[in-house]
């Protein structure tokens, strides 16, 4: 499944990539744009291959960081909306996701070492 994502990914910034070199062609600032998109890349794929927490939390706000240049990229009036609607997504996003974590994770998960004393059964953090 995560090769089949990986290639729709590919894909899909390919041809962004490809007609936004004919379509900003003018622009000084399009290696930006172009840096912008493969930074927006580089965060969905850690979002498919993240095995691990860190990675996930990272390429996750660096796709809501890279939506948001994206769309202010021609910052203009009327897409003030566009961009308060991309910020709070994000962060409605990002709100989901912590409490998704929290609510899945395990006391003492976090911790160095979980020593049990057999005595009494009891758990101790140290």
């Amino acid at each position: 499944m995560r090769c089949f994502f990986c290639r729709v990914v590919t894909l899909i910034s390919g041809r962004v990539l490809l007609f936004s070199s004919s379509y900003i062609e003018g622009d000084k600032f399009r290696h930006r744009f172009t840096l912008i998109v493969l930074r927006f890349v580089i965060s969905i794929m850690l979002l498919i291959f993240s095995p691990r927490l860190l990675s996930l939390l990272l390429g996750w706000d660096g796709l809501g960081v890279t939506s948001y240049l994206l769309v202010c990229y021609y910052s203009s009036e009327k897409r003030f909306n566009a961009r308060m609607l991309t910020a709070i997504t994000n962060r409605i996003g990002d709100v989901l996701i912590l409490l998704f974590i929290a609510l899945n994770t395990t006391p003492g998960m976090f911790n160095y070492r979980l020593v049990r004393f057999e005595a009494d059964g009891a758990y101790f953090f140290i």
